[in-house]
């Protein structure tokens, strides 16, 4: 088996696969007055300091660089009344355009939706955060012979879910906020197969954070490190790749 380009091969099919999902609602009884933690109008902006994290989450000095998102229009949507944000990133030098919606307390966000390498993702709202919700489903599908190359492919389960995290406290201009985390967690575990045999596993692991304070939005994220594992029979047994990871902090912010 050709370990390291079939975990490269598998890594991106992975990777590209998890830009994109749709998200199955569920309902769920929030509170009387659900808390803002997410102010979307026209003219709100938020400017972040981002720096990579190693495999093992330790900050890696020199590899800072600033974010700053800003709400333009206000749209609808499949349904879904939502705001058009323009983010500007220092580290690529070029923007990038998202639909956003907040109800109840609750962050939704749009997704144009991607299909390849066999692997499906439809479009719609993906809920990123709900108050209400300790856990909540976003998307499962079942992966069939997915192709990684000539002789290689896998087959199995791949699910995003939410999660609703503790509280922390959290430094903004100078004061003290208490900021919620949500956290979707993207998993993949299946089966490898060389000419129709079975040779291995797969597992993928991805977990993307934000904590939001009330009145003011997204305070801080985090793409945690991910890690790709590829257990085998074949000589030279299995193997794990890890990427690299970033987090966010907000440094300044104008909302109404």
């Amino acid at each position: 088996m050709k370990d390291k380009r079939s975990i490269t091969v598998l890594a991106t099919v992975l990777v590209a696969a998890l830009l994109s999902a749709c998200s199955k609602e569920e309902s769920s009884t929030g509170p009387t007055t659900p808390p803002n933690y997410f102010p979307l109008a026209v003219g709100n902006w938020w400017v972040y300091t981002g720096i990579e994290l190693d495999t093992s989450g330790a900050e890696i000095p020199g590899t800072e660089w600033r974010d700053s998102s800003v709400v333009v229009a206000q749209t609808t949507i499949a349904g879904r009344q939502g705001y058009v944000m323009v983010s500007y990133s220092t580290r690529t030098g070029g923007t990038d355009t998202m639909m956003v919606a907040s109800e109840g307390g609750r962050l939704y966000v749009y997704s144009e939706g991607w299909t390849g390498d066999g692997i499906p993702a439809p479009s719609g709202w993906i809920k990123y955060a709900d108050p209400a919700a300790a856990t909540w489903s976003i998307w499962d599908t079942t992966l069939t012979n997915v192709r990684l190359d000539s002789n290689l492919t896998t087959s199995g389960t791949f699910s995003w879910r939410g999660e609703r995290g503790g509280t922390m406290s959290v430094t903004v201009k100078g004061r003290q906020v208490t900021a919620q985390e949500f956290r979707v967690r993207v998993t993949y575990n299946g089966k490898l197969y060389m000419g129709g045999m079975e040779v291995g596993t797969v597992t993928f692991t991805m977990v993307r954070r934000l904590w939001a304070a009330e009145g003011i939005g997204i305070v801080r994220s985090q793409n945690d490190p991910t890690e790709l594992t590829i257990q085998s029979a074949l000589p030279g047994g299995g193997m794990t790749q890890k990427s690299r990871g970033e987090r966010t902090i907000l440094v300044d912010y104008s909302v109404r």
